[in-house]
């Protein structure tokens, strides 16, 4: 289309989106105004308005009262590396050396990705949270404050949570002490709620079934890595020792070896990535700008075909880059089936024995076989 035929605001979105890119306008640099944008570009006013909320909701400025608009300082993006495809929540994990994981229940609900439900009431459990549990506090900025910070992406400073099932701190080796290790904490909390649609459908139950839903915050250095979102039928593991993900003997040792002491093996996982627009609280969870775009990573373990839980990870895209590490060793070809052994000739001296096979179709009478030794066959008659 011809610039004459683009609607006026398109025309400046470009040019200043460009020149934020190319460098032209580097961070922290003042965007021009709107009068600044109708004088320079020769549009109305409309279109000026309409060009600086689009940039506003990419990301890439950001307005402060009284003063205009900037734009946006972004951090270097960091790596995710899916290495461990197990942990519970997300399987990515921070890049690099970190110190060690700290898991700790929260009471405040870490927001939900993708199934706003009622928050259950709370229980004995978070009533009686004392200490960094209870000091858990939403930022104007959306982040957490007075928590400790330990390493592996999932949670994020965030919203309050309500009534944790899950309570009490557990740690884990992360990986490889270095000079200034990274401090990375996940924070989870798990409740029982009522299925809503989307994850009903996924999970092949009706609307409303009782589901596990378990929510996770992942910090590193007190910052937002990611959120991650879990749930499975509460009916697999009701009345089992693996009820709830982050409790009993096999807390934090995730889904696959959850589901195997209920008797239930895991054979598949599928993951699909997607980017969207993050949600209002998932923005001021991540500490993003409102509708700054979020990679979304739709997680589901399936066994016999069945998806036993499904988890959506969302982690802010102009942060992170995912990294995947795959064998490039074919595998091994299956091996060959053993040979068919020979027939083995019969001894000098004895009669081989014969079995009479019916033709097909059929048949009338008795077939005989004759019994051992019973004929000689050497040529000539017996």
């Amino acid at each position: 289309m011809g610039v004459g035929t683009d609607p006026a605001y398109l025309r400046v979105l470009d040019d200043l989106r460009a020149q934020i890119r190319d460098g032209t306008l580097l961070p922290g640099a003042r965007v021009p105004s709107r009068n600044g944008i109708i004088a320079r570009y020769g549009v109305g006013e409309t279109a000026a308005k309409h060009a600086l909320a689009v940039l506003a909701a990419e990301g890439l400025i950001e307005a402060r009262a009284g003063s205009g608009s900037y734009v946006r300082r972004t951090p270097a993006a960091g790596r995710l590396d899916h290495d461990r495809p197990h942990f519970p929540g997300s399987p990515f994990g921070l890049a690099g050396p970190a110190a060690p994981l700290t898991r700790q229940a929260t009471a405040a609900p870490v927001p939900s990705a993708g199934n706003p439900m009622p928050a259950a009431p709370a229980t004995a459990a978070s009533a009686s949270a004392t200490g960094p549990m209870a000091a858990i506090r939403v930022a104007a900025a959306g982040s957490i404050a007075g928590q400790p910070h330990g390493p592996t992406p999932e949670h994020a400073a965030g919203t309050a949570l309500t009534s944790p099932a899950t309570h009490g701190q557990r740690q884990a080796d992360a990986g490889p002490a270095r000079a200034h290790p990274v401090r990375v904490c996940w924070e989870h909390q798990s409740e029982r709620v009522p299925a809503g649609r989307p994850i009903a459908r996924r999970l092949g139950l009706a609307e409303h079934d009782p589901v596990t839903r378990t929510r996770y915050l992942l910090t590193a250095d007190g910052h937002p890595v990611q959120l991650a979102t879990s749930h499975e039928p509460t009916a697999l593991t009701e009345g089992t020792p693996v009820a709830l993900p982050e409790e009993g003997p096999y807390a934090g040792r995730g889904v696959v070896e959850r589901m195997k002491a209920a008797g239930i093996t895991v054979d598949d996982i599928v993951e699909e990535i997607s980017v969207r627009p993050a949600l209002t609280q998932e923005a001021a969870t991540l500490s993003l700008p409102p509708g700054a775009s979020v990679l979304v990573v739709e997680r589901a373990h399936r066994a016999g075909g069945r998806a036993v839980e499904v988890s959506d990870i969302v982690i802010p895209a102009d942060r992170y880059r995912l990294r995947y590490r795959l064998p490039a060793a074919a595998p091994a070809p299956p091996a060959p089936a053993p040979p068919t052994p020979a027939a083995t000739p019969p001894a000098p001296g004895t009669a081989p024995v014969f079995t009479a096979t019916p033709p097909p179709g059929p048949r009338s009478g008795p077939v005989a076989t004759p019994a051992a030794g019973a004929a000689a066959v050497d040529g000539g008659a017996a």
